[in-house]
């Protein structure tokens, strides 16, 4: 689901993600606004996959563990080392988590907050939230004004990590002194 600045909904998209098939059938479009995918919408999609593909071959042929390239995820950003408690509850343990500084030039660590929700019985993520906490400038006629985001996991079989099920954020810009917005919301469910 993706909404404009004043938390309209501009687009909301289903999609089935099956990693068993061959990358190019991997994201079948299922429907578009309410409707039928067309064929460019399909074919977005199949792209979608073969990029996907084009990316793990590299990776593996680099003999690297990352699909995303010299572009870090939020997870490999995050000193875990270095996490304190910032609060408790019978189920969970919240961590305020910095962000290294080393190699990271997508999110400077003196400008994000990052909260992680663990799970106390698996031990496992159970959340995980980025905040912007004052603006930046990301290029020359791009300005940042607020920003934040959030990752939710679902223990889909106990044998296995949890998975993604859920990601949200919304942020505010300026792109030449225009102001602009965007939210979105991307669930994930119906696991197999």
């Amino acid at each position: 689901v993706e909404e404009n600045g004043k938390g309209e909904e501009t687009k909301r998209t289903v999609v089935r993600y099956d990693p068993s098939k061959p990358y190019a059938e991997q994201y079948s479009v299922i429907s578009v606004g309410g409707k039928p995918p067309s064929d460019s919408e399909r074919s977005k999609y199949r792209r979608r996959g073969e990029r996907r593909g084009d990316r793990m071959e590299k990776a593996e042929s680099e003999g690297r563990t990352d699909t995303i390239g010299s572009r870090q995820s939020l997870g490999e950003l995050m000193d875990l080392e270095h996490a304190t408690q910032a609060a408790e509850d019978k189920t969970s343990v919240m961590f305020e988590v910095p962000l290294r500084k080393e190699g990271n030039k997508r999110l400077p660590p003196e400008k994000f907050f990052v909260l992680a929700r663990v799970n106390k019985t698996t031990r496992a993520f159970e959340r995980v939230e980025a905040k912007l906490r004052e603006p930046i400038r990301a290029a020359l006629v791009l300005s940042i004004k607020s920003g934040e985001g959030a990752i939710e996991f679902k223990t889909v079989d106990p044998k296995f990590a949890p998975a993604i099920s859920r990601l949200e954020g919304t942020g505010a810009y300026s792109i030449f002194f225009i102001p602009g917005g965007r939210s979105y919301e991307v669930k994930h469910d119906d696991f197999k």
